[in-house]
């Protein structure tokens, strides 16, 4: 009798320790990513995107080619100096920043690194939204997103040096 509670209780921790699938796992880490760069954390891939949950795919592609429009490096740059020449034909001070000089290169670049994070991010969204995913995005859209994910969601993103690969 003691045996079969014990072997019951094991395999309720097997059943547990298995719950998240590769694609879960994918899919709070996409979403965690989101939440620390976006304004509003409780925002969804749908709102994201600004379409409805009910949108085709087709929907989907045309949102997401619309937002990554605005996202090219070069629109990037051409926005950022549109900024800049705004600013100062309405005379706003921005402390630290000479209204009267176009943006330097580094400001450049540090716009246009910002735009492509955002890109692949979108893109993350698109494909899980496009894809076999959609099901278990809108299962966790749902019923809520675990709080905790066990310990192997943070296992995958450990990553051993040269050092712990060789001493083993």
């Amino acid at each position: 009798m003691k045996f079969m509670t014990l072997l019951f209780g094991l395999l309720g921790l097997v059943t547990m320790a298995a719950a998240w699938s590769k694609e879960d796992r994918e899919i709070f880490r996409i979403r965690d990513e989101l939440r620390a760069h976006i304004e509003d954390p409780d925002q969804s891939f749908y709102d994201l995107l600004g379409i409805k949950p009910s949108a085709s795919i087709e929907d989907i592609s045309k949102a997401f080619r619309k937002i990554t429009r605005s996202l090219h490096p070069d629109k990037v740059a051409q926005k950022l100096k549109a900024e800049r020449i705004a600013a100062k034909k309405a005379g706003t001070f921005i402390p630290g920043v000479n209204i009267n000089k176009p943006p330097s290169q580094k400001e450049i670049r540090a716009a246009v690194k910002v735009a492509e994070e955002r890109q692949s991010r979108l893109s993350l969204v698109r494909n899980i939204l496009s894809g076999p995913e959609r099901d278990r995005y809108d299962h966790f859209l749902r019923n809520g997103f675990p709080a905790w994910k066990g310990t192997n969601y943070y296992y995958d993103r450990y990553r051993p040096g040269l050092g712990t690969a060789l001493s083993g």
